[in-house]
């Protein structure tokens, strides 16, 4: 999609640079197991769609970096769920580039 800027002077002009693209966002369908350690030793598979490019995600309200979970295809992501010192249901969120998703799978 080509974006152009309107001023009272004129408008921008096309070209490849001012070019936007929208993306799917992510969904969630699951998190398995659906409870965790509060020590931060369970391993966590959340599944859904358009994981490709993940770069974040979020358990509790914890941020984790791209480097601490693995996205395996589009689908699956794997992570270890990070410690609490609280327990209850949290929160998991999947960040793609500029799009986030909080579905409304949870875990304990």
């Amino acid at each position: 999609m080509d974006v152009t800027v309107v001023t009272p002077v004129g408008s921008s002009s096309l070209g490849l640079s001012d070019n936007l693209t929208y993306e799917t966002a992510p969904t969630v369908s699951g998190v398995s197991p659906s409870s965790a350690f509060t020590d931060g030793s369970t391993a966590l598979t959340i599944t859904g769609t358009n994981f490709t490019g993940a770069s974040q995600v979020t358990i509790g309200g914890q941020n984790l970096p791209s480097s601490s979970f693995t996205v395996n295809g589009s689908t699956t992501i794997y992570v270890n769920a990070p410690s609490s010192a609280t327990t209850g249901l949290v929160d998991v969120t999947v960040t793609t580039r500029r799009v986030r998703v909080q579905p409304p799978a949870r875990t304990r």
